[in-house]
């Protein structure tokens, strides 16, 4: 399994999401703008935690 994030596009909007946890990271609209978050550092500085592979 590989860790790198899974890409989905249509037409309309473009989804980034963590392959680990199934952790949406980015939803842009076709003029690529984000419309989930712009994580700005003051207040969100990391992801959710990974799921441990045992």
């Amino acid at each position: 399994m590989t860790d790198a994030p899974v890409g989905i596009a249509s037409n309309q909007l473009d989804a980034t999401i963590s392959a680990q946890g199934a952790e949406l990271w980015s939803l842009r609209d076709a003029q690529g703008r984000e419309l989930m978050t712009d994580a700005d550092p003051r207040w969100w500085t990391g992801h959710a935690l990974s799921l441990i592979h045992i």
